[in-house]
């Protein structure tokens, strides 16, 4: 924390990770997030080199260019500069981890009824692993699952075989959509971040 804020970097209040640097019209120029002791740097060609050459200056860093993987996430960045984000791996892992290779994929993630939670728990069933693994992919790169694993996480104490059901059914889903990535454009005419 001490290094990213003497460089001029400033944490973001919303995710305690991410740090971002403004210029003097207070746009975003970089943006950074760091896990451990893996950093990754966004924005204009120039100011992500200053950022990392300030860096240079106080600690030895190894620079291994545009990330394939990153916290679980596979990364591609096209010819014009787009990010393509995919989990593929995870959720290859949370099909095997249910048994579900065979299953038939589903379009829709969710049943359109509310899930309430049960009158008693099942042991040794992995719901908690499951909707744990759902959480993560959803943060990720499929924010569109964000309502089902909220129903899903409303009973992680008290759930049965309907909340399993619904939580493979988010998994099929996942599975059928997993080679559609979440795309960051590098458009010149994209929105500026404010803050």
């Amino acid at each position: 924390d001490k290094l990213m804020k003497d460089i001029g970097m400033i944490r973001s209040e919303s995710e305690p990770c991410s740090y971002y640097m403004l210029d003097d019209n207070g746009e975003v120029v970089v943006l950074v997030n760091v896990h451990v002791d893996d950093n990754y740097a966004i924005g204009e060609d120039t100011q992500v080199e200053k950022f990392i050459s300030e860096v240079e200056k106080r600690v030895a860093i190894k620079r291994l260019g545009d990330p394939e993987i990153f916290l679980g996430m596979e990364m591609q960045v096209d010819s014009k500069g787009d990010v393509q984000i995919t989990q593929q791996k995870q959720i290859d892992k949370l099909v095997e981890q249910f048994d579900l290779q065979y299953a038939f994929p589903t379009r829709v993630p969710h049943n359109t009824m509310r899930l309430e939670k049960a009158e008693s728990n099942l042991e040794g069933d992995n719901y908690q692993s499951m909707v744990g693994g759902v959480i993560y992919i959803s943060r990720g790169t499929k924010p569109e699952i964000a309502h089902n694993v909220l129903d899903l996480s409303r009973c992680l104490k008290n759930h049965d075989e309907r909340h399993i059901k619904a939580g493979k059914r988010v998994i099929q889903y996942l599975n059928h959509v997993k080679k559609i990535p979440l795309t960051i454009s590098a458009k010149q005419n994209c929105p500026v971040i404010r803050v």
